[in-house]
């Protein structure tokens, strides 16, 4: 978590790193983190937005709708890829 120097950006990936996974991340939030981190986004065909940073392996999640929330088991495999590649200890 050393990296996130942006209030913004540490305040999203501490409600992702909370024992309890949060029921009110929003796509956008999750955007704005990866863009921080230097991630490219690539909006998929169909509704599913990929994130690829070089060094690291792309991760995929699909595009909630018709709301803009993440639902909890999506924001459990945004956990779980960020602590593989170590931005969350």
């Amino acid at each position: 978590m050393d990296e996130i120097t942006n209030a913004k950006q540490r305040r999203t990936l501490e409600k992702i790193n909370r024992k309890a996974l949060p029921k009110n991340l929003h796509l956008d939030e999750v955007v704005s983190l990866f863009e921080h981190l230097e991630y490219k986004i690539f909006e998929e065909g169909g509704s599913s937005v990929t994130f690829r940073k070089k060094g690291t392996p792309p991760f995929t999640i699909h595009k909630p709708h018709p709301s803009r929330h993440i639902p909890p088991k999506n924001a459990a495999k945004i956990r779980k890829y960020l602590r593989e590649t170590g931005v969350i200890p």
